[in-house]
C-alpha cells in the first residue's frame, strides 16, 4: 500500500515537472521584436586561400531566379552575412538580390510578424508553412559565427563555409518577404 502511494505521488510530481518545462521551452523565442544590429558580409575566398580563383563555378553563382519575383544577379564570391562584427553571428537574408551596405542597420523581428504576414509577399506558400519550414532550416542549417580567418583548404574552415551558405540558399529557396534578415539564435 505504502509503496503504490508513493509510485502514485512520484508520477504525479513528474507530470507536473514536465508540464512545467515544456512550458517554459515554448516561451523562449530567438530574437526580441524590433532588436537592431549592424550587418557586415564576409567574402570568400580570401586572402591566403589555396583556391583563391574568383570565379561562378568555384566560389560563386550564376544568375539565380526565385519565386515571387525575387532574384539575384551573378557572382564570383560567397557572401555570408554576420551581425556586430566580421567574426560575428552568423545572420541569414531573407531578400535576394538586395543590396545591403556595410555596416548598415537592420532589424529583427520575432515569432508574431507571422501573425500578420500578408500573403501578398508570397503566393505560393502560406505564412504558417513559411514559419514551419524557416524553422526547420534554422534548427538544421549553419548558426555559429564567422570568421575572417576561413580558409577553404582547412577542412573545418571549408565545411563552416559550405554550411553556413547552403542555409543561405535555404532560405532564399522559400523567397520570402521584401523585409528584412532574419536573425538566428
Amino acid at each position: 500500500m505504502k509503496k503504490k502511494i508513493l509510485k502514485r505521488g512520484m508520477s504525479g510530481l513528474l507530470a507536473v515537472l514536465m508540464a512545467f518545462t515544456a512550458l517554459i521551452g515554448t516561451a523562449t523565442t530567438a530574437f526580441a521584436a524590433s532588436e537592431t544590429a549592424e550587418a557586415y558580409s564576409v567574402g570568400f575566398p580570401r586572402d591566403g586561400d589555396a583556391n583563391q580563383v574568383y570565379s561562378e563555378d568555384l566560389w560563386g553563382h550564376s544568375e539565380k531566379h526565385y519565386m515571387n519575383g525575387w532574384a539575384t544577379e551573378a557572382s564570383t564570391m560567397t557572401t555570408i552575412h554576420c551581425m556586430e562584427s566580421y567574426d560575428g553571428q552568423v545572420v541569414y537574408c531573407i531578400e535576394p538580390g538586395i543590396t545591403r551596405e556595410l555596416g548598415e542597420t537592420f532589424t529583427g523581428y520575432g515569432e508574431n510578424f507571422w501573425d500578420n504576414y500578408p500573403t501578398s509577399y508570397n503566393k505560393t506558400i502560406e505564412p504558417d508553412t513559411i514559419k514551419l519550414l524557416l524553422g526547420r532550416i534554422m534548427q538544421y542549417g549553419y548558426h555559429g559565427t564567422v570568421s575572417t580567418s576561413w580558409r577553404s583548404q582547412n577542412a573545418a574552415d571549408a565545411d563552416k563555409i559550405a554550411y553556413a551558405y547552403a542555409t543561405q540558399l535555404l532560405v532564399w529557396r522559400l523567397s520570402l518577404v521584401s523585409v528584412t534578415p532574419i536573425l538566428t539564435m
